[in-house]
């Protein structure tokens, strides 16, 4: 399993001042930060061993009290980017992938969020502010793990 973790929602460095949960050591865990549109990290932590890539999380519309709609910003916003790719990965996986899964989830886990972080798309802020250097990419994320094992 992995689990997505939102990090902090102010401009600080997690790698000195520390976080809960992101600042917390797991292979199993994808810690998120927020980017905008124009792919510059919003007011939100940051750090190149605690913050593993960054995803949109500026005006995202999101279901809100009395069943309205509002337009929200956050890692809260950013981070279920990152969930539902994993959920979405997982369901387009290759025949050998899906088998790894069956025989050893946690080493698929890992093959899963591997390939998630070296699909990201790069930038000069996110290299040096999260340990993959870039924002979620899922396009490029699906091309790998449905070729995965396929002898590409």
């Amino acid at each position: 399993i992995i689990s997505a973790a939102a990090t902090a929602n102010r401009s600080v460095n997690i790698d000195n001042v520390g976080d809960v949960p992101t600042g917390c050591s797991s292979d199993y865990v994808m810690a998120v930060t927020n980017n905008r549109s124009n792919g510059q990290r919003a007011s939100a932590g940051y750090g190149v061993k605690s913050i593993d890539l960054a995803a949109p999380g500026t005006q995202i519309i999101s279901t809100y009290t009395n069943g309205t709609y509002r337009r929200l910003s956050g890692t809260s916003m950013a981070t279920p980017h990152v969930a539902g790719a994993v959920a979405f990965l997982a369901s387009i996986a290759s025949k050998p992938l899906a088998d790894l899964y069956e025989s050893d989830p946690g080493a698929a886990a890992l093959e899963m969020k591997r390939m998630m972080m070296e699909t990201v798309t790069k930038t000069r802020q996110f290299e040096s502010e999260t340990v993959s250097g870039g924002i979620l990419n899922l396009n490029e994320a699906a091309k790998a793990v449905t070729t995965y094992g396929m002898g590409n």
